[in-house]
């Protein structure tokens, strides 16, 4: 978003008029029916929030929001806004946001561009939500300013945690409405990060996009008072008890973001430069493919996915697969290091900083091989390796061992 609209949520005029609010929300709800979605689908939402304004939501992201007759907000695809501003000029049409690839968050005057214009667009939008399976930000990605949103377990035990981290590993919309201060340049689309405060250990365990402007809901932690929030839906939440975050102290030393993260972030809803959200992009992709493996490609197989120190429990999602844990894996880093057990390769060593800390953890006994639960000895169990060995010692089924391997390449068996 431009800098001239910066600013664009200050400026909208909320309705004066509650009931003409009611009112224009209806047609969202044809139009909802009309694209094939059954209005009793707890998914879709419609709630009366403060100074009147009426959002209509889908799976958690803002569909329709009439601020007044002249200030309308609605989600459509990005070819019918571009189609209403050859229609109706850009001075009526303004871009608040991308939300997901090809779907755009608009503010609309109401004065001048009739509903019924509004329709076709917001239907693609629905549709295209019903076949959304995760968040995309490639729209956004390191390229923009990003919003730092803070978590005290101790204030804010987040319900159903346990839950929401399956669902978001199983690419399903989890949408969640978080506290902020101050709605400056904060906007629909804006990458965001959760920091954990409070006890350690503290630093960033989530992230995703921003999915409404900011408005005021009940505080949380004071009935009867309001609060300023965000919707905002995730694509990556660490587990707090068994993965390590991407920590404070860590963000505190690095070149870039020093000047961010020496001091404490007091106050949720802090706004990161484009500069500062490129480095913090990458290391956090960097530290999430640390404990998870490449996230951007194929899983690692089932075998290899870290268990607990005393679990290896198969749990159901949307196909059997093992618990993780960072523990395990730190712990066997701790010991062993970082060089590839079988070529020796150091990451840090061949790219420098960006590789420092990477490798993939092995199981030298694979975990289905145990049929269920059995106990894990870091120094002895678990091995790091790098991507390419690994990926050779998986060519058959049970796994080449580390000595198979080096034998392979010529090394000492």
């Amino acid at each position: 978003m431009s800098s001239g609209q910066d600013d664009i949520w200050q400026s909208v005029r909320v309705s004066s008029d509650p009931e003409w609010g009611l009112h224009s929300t209806q047609w969202v709800y044809e139009v909802i029916r009309s694209s094939g979605i059954d209005d009793s689908d707890d998914r879709l939402k419609f709630d009366v929030t403060m100074h009147g304004v009426h959002p209509v939501t889908f799976m958690g992201t803002w569909v329709y929001v009439p601020y007044s007759r002249e200030s309308i907000g609605c989600l459509m695809t990005t070819e019918h806004y571009r189609a209403l501003v050859d229609h109706h000029g850009a001075e009526h049409i303004k871009h608040c946001g991308a939300l997901h690839t090809g779907l755009d968050w608009v503010l609309v005057d109401g004065s001048t561009v009739p509903q019924e214009d509004l329709h076709e667009g917001v239907a693609a939008a629905l549709t295209s939500l019903t076949h959304a399976e995760h968040v995309d930000r490639s729209r956004e990605g390191e390229s923009s300013e990003c919003l730092i949103l803070l978590w005290n377990p101790k204030r804010w035990e987040w319900p159903g945690l346990e839950e929401r981290i399956e669902d978001v590993a199983r690419g399903m919309p989890y949408v969640e409405t978080w506290k902020i201060f101050g709605p400056r340049r904060i906007r629909i689309g804006m990458p965001f990060y959760v920091m954990r405060t409070g006890d350690e250990p503290k630093g960033i365990v989530a992230s995703g996009i921003v999915v409404s402007p900011p408005h005021e809901t009940e505080a949380f932690d004071s009935p009867g008072k309001t609060q300023l929030s965000v919707a905002v839906q995730f694509d990556a939440i660490l587990h707090p008890s068994h993965d390590v975050p991407l920590l404070r102290d860590n963000l505190s030393q690095h070149s870039v973001l020093s000047e961010v993260f020496n001091a404490p972030i007091r106050r949720s809803g802090y706004i990161l430069s484009k500069e500062h959200n490129a480095h913090l992009f990458r290391l956090w992709r960097d530290h999430r493919t640390s404990i998870r493996g490449n996230a951007d490609s194929s899983p690692l197989p089932l075998d290899e996915l870290e268990s607990f120190y005393s679990e290896g429990a198969l749990r159901q999602l949307s196909t059997n697969s093992y618990e993780r844990s960072g523990k395990a894996r730190d712990a066997a880093i701790r010991i062993h290091g970082t060089d590839c057990f079988v070529c020796e390769m150091n990451f840090e060593d061949v790219y420098g900083p960006i590789g420092r800390g990477f490798i993939h953890v092995h199981h030298r006994r694979p975990i289905s091989a145990a049929g269920g639960s059995y106990s894990i000895n870091p120094s002895t169990d678990l091995v790091p390796v790098c991507p390419n060995c690994h990926s050779m010692m998986h060519r058959r089924t049970p796994p080449y061992t580390v000595e198979e391997l080096r034998g392979m390449m010529g090394g000492k068996a």
